[in-house]
């Protein structure tokens, strides 16, 4: 017999006595407290920070981008060293060479192409800046939940960089460009307010550029431009995204599984609505732009924008991806 059946049994054999000889109602033991050792404190491992560290470099003098097009080929080379400001985290920074190959007139394809594999780890660059840094919005371990009991990833639960920066082990170490350092060069996560400064300043503080600013090339080979684009009339506006927080408490545990409300820490606690903003799934836009490239003025029929909200920079392919950006 286990302890809820004996305590059960006892209850009944008390009530019953009581009835039976009209005393007062017994007086039962207390319930054995809880072990509070195995309890999961949900609301400390669901903080976020979305305060970096502040960028102490001056810009480098030797960020290289040169871009050129052979007929239906755009090529990319770069080192991705930055040419603004940047903070330097893990002691180490240098040339990275990279080369890139892209379409120069990008079509849009049947389905879309996600950045991450079947497993959910990342398996494309998002595209490549035009200052010859690439594009990572998804970080990758440590910064993806661990089962507090055996270690393990769960990869379902990726962290959201941008929500979780800062100079702790357990936070994506970002600096003024959403950038850091790392084993194939320096790279964004999300909106690069460093370099959109050096492209057009006072953009990031609401001055509306006169013209939509390019900042990159997506791996499919459709542009990227910064917060602003035409809207369907033509008019330069700030374009929004179609995410929002889900609602309620996620399912985890705690300990294989994050536990606690949904509030940006990690990639799944975003859902997707269809128009709920004026940009699909992609963060991108089927409009006409016509923009000043490094190749020169070209026209697009769809293009990306990096948001000022989640997901910032796109998590999708509308075009097919380049095998370069693997």
């Amino acid at each position: 017999m286990n302890a809820k059946q004996i305590l059960s049994l006892v209850l009944f054999s008390c009530l019953f006595f009581c009835c039976k000889k009209e005393l007062d109602c017994c007086v039962l033991p207390p319930e054995p407290p809880v072990d509070s050792s195995s309890a999961v404190d949900c609301a400390e491992a669901n903080a976020i920070s979305t305060v970096g560290v502040d960028c102490t470099f001056p810009a480098p003098d030797n960020s290289n981008y040169v871009e050129t097009i052979d007929g239906a080929i755009r090529s990319i080379s770069c080192n991705t060293v930055p040419n603004h400001t940047y903070g330097d985290f893990r002691g180490r920074f240098a040339p990275f060479e990279r080369s890139f190959s892209l379409p120069t007139s990008p079509t849009i394809a049947q389905e879309t192409t996600s950045i991450f594999n079947t497993n959910n780890r990342s398996r494309y660059f998002f595209g490549v800046a035009t200052n010859g840094v690439y594009f990572a919005p998804a970080p990758a371990t440590p910064f993806v939940f661990e089962n507090t009991q055996t270690g393990e990833y769960n990869w379902d639960w990726v962290f959201e960089a941008s929500m979780n920066k800062g100079p702790e082990q357990d936070q994506v170490k970002l600096d003024c460009a959403n950038a850091h350092s790392g084993d194939q060069g320096y790279h964004y996560h999300g909106q690069m307010f460093a370099f959109a400064e050096v492209l057009s300043p006072g953009i990031t503080s609401d001055s509306v550029p006169d013209e939509p600013v390019q900042v990159g090339w997506a791996a499919d080979g459709f542009p990227m431009v910064y917060l602003y684009g035409p809207d369907a009339s033509g008019n330069l506006v700030k374009l929004t995204a179609s995410y929002r927080l889900k609602e309620g408490e996620r399912p985890g545990d705690g300990i294989s599984a994050p536990c606690g409300p949904y509030n940006g820490k990690y990639y799944n606690d975003y859902e997707y609505i269809a128009n709920l903003g004026e940009l699909d799934e992609c963060n991108g836009i089927e409009r006409s732009i016509t923009i000043n490239t490094p190749s020169g003025r070209q026209h697009f029929p769809y293009f990306y924008v990096v948001t000022e909200t989640f997901p910032q920079i796109g998590r999708c392919f509308t075009g097919s991806p380049d095998d370069s950006f693997l």
